[in-house]
């Protein structure tokens, strides 16, 4: 169960830092 926790938040991470990544870059760029 801990490492079934541990993925998803580690998947949300690397969403959401993904997502912000692109906000950020299609801001400055456009």
């Amino acid at each position: 169960m801990g490492d079934i926790v541990a993925i998803v938040n580690d998947f949300e991470s690397c969403f959401f830092h993904f997502l912000n990544a692109v906000s950020n870059g299609s801001t400055r760029n456009t």
